[in-house]
């Protein structure tokens, strides 16, 4: 009888479990509906929240920018122009003869210094800088030999007269000259374009031979 009792007792506590344990399932699943509903309710209010803010924003930046568009659009006013002086006319709309006089005077008077200034003595011209030798300055010319450079083939009359310039008057010192000398003078002189000079010094020798 009493293992009969203890069964029937097992049996009731473990329906007892079953029945507990159901609950409790059934408890925690309404627990998150209900805080699944409470987290939704959350989501739309910040969403709403969210909205209002740039609502807001976007309201306060139309309003700033409707403020400063006159300012934009208008120009501080100016000083007034004074007003122009009446004229006064003589009989029949015709000036005074004294007012008439007095105008062309004053235009007379007025005319040449609106024209321009007299115009003052010219400035003498500078004289042209020949530099000498390796870019010195040219001493005073020396006495002509007799030697014409210009028999110097690629010599014209504008080179002669520079190298006499420069010390350089007859055949023998031509052709005592280096090529480079003679490129550094055409150069300081601004005469080396189209100029050759490599075969002045054996030229110049060879009409000093002769």
């Amino acid at each position: 009888m009493e293992l009969v009792q203890l069964k029937e007792a097992l049996k009731n506590a473990t329906a007892a479990k079953k029945a507990a344990q159901a609950a409790l399932k059934a408890e925690q699943k309404a627990i998150k509906a209900r805080l699944k509903t409470y987290q939704d309710s959350i989501k739309a209010a910040e969403k709403a929240e969210k909205q209002a803010a740039e609502a807001i924003k976007k309201e306060k930046a139309a309003a700033a920018k409707a403020k400063a568009a006159p300012a934009k659009r208008g120009r501080k006013p100016g000083p007034k122009k004074a007003a122009a002086p009446k004229k006064t006319t003589g009989r029949r709309g015709r000036p005074p003869k004294a007012a008439t006089a007095a105008a062309t005077t004053t235009t007379e008077a007025a005319a040449p210094a609106k024209r321009g200034r007299k115009p003052g003595p010219k400035k003498a011209a500078a004289p042209k800088k020949t530099t000498g030798r390796r870019g010195r300055p040219a001493a005073a010319k020396t006495a002509a030999s007799g030697d014409d450079l210009t028999k110097v083939k690629g010599v014209g009359d504008r080179v002669a007269k520079m190298l006499v310039a420069n010390g350089i008057d007859s055949f023998s010192k031509m052709a005592s000259t280096s090529v480079d000398e003679y490129k550094e003078l055409l150069k300081a002189n601004k005469m080396s374009q189209f100029r050759n000079p490599t075969k002045w010094a054996d030229l110049a020798a060879a009409l000093a031979k002769g």
